[in-house]
């Protein structure tokens, strides 16, 4: 009977602890605003939760980088694509000379090493204007299948050994 008890426990603690870490939201945030210079752009990017990864973005023509904060060994670019790895920063912005982004859009994708997560979002300036377009996924959203199977079997195992506890508790009672 002990055992059990200890099981349904033990069932109920990972599946508390899995909600939880379900809520975590994890990706990036994107913002393109002009910045007042002809084709000059800044894309601002709030990261969330990535500790090692990579970030990609790219432009609808050619571009060139005109200032950022992200250290120059962590970033490289061709023609039209930026490519960044990600060490644990929460802030980052890239100012851009792109022609083609006042009436074209940017792909951004974010991979998330240690999870095993990523995401992507195409996004316009003039999306950008209107509202902050986000990028992020909570592993609530993204991985949910895995998430509801874990929850219904941890709450089917735990019900099981309740049954079961109920049944051998009565046959030891006689």
């Amino acid at each position: 009977m002990k055992h059990k008890f200890l099981i349904v426990i033990m069932l109920l603690a990972a599946l508390s602890a899995h909600a939880a870490a379900a809520d975590t939201l994890q990706g990036a945030t994107y913002t393109i605003t002009p910045t007042g210079d002809p084709d000059e752009y800044r894309i601002s990017i709030s990261v969330s939760n990535i500790t090692a990864g990579g970030l990609s973005i790219e432009f609808p023509g050619t571009f060139e980088i005109v200032d950022t904060n992200i250290p120059a060994e962590n970033y490289g670019n061709d023609d039209e694509t930026f490519i960044a790895t990600l060490t644990g920063e929460t802030e980052i912005y890239i100012d851009v000379v792109c022609p083609n982004l006042a009436t074209g859009e940017i792909l951004s994708s974010w991979d998330d090493i240690a999870t095993g997560t990523h995401g992507g979002e195409e996004l316009s300036v003039k999306e950008s204007e209107k509202e902050q377009i986000p990028s992020s996924t909570s592993a609530k959203e993204a991985p949910f299948g895995y998430s509801g199977i874990l929850a219904l079997l941890s709450a089917g195992i735990a019900g099981l050994v309740m049954k079961t506890s109920g049944r051998s508790s009565s046959k030891e009672d006689n």
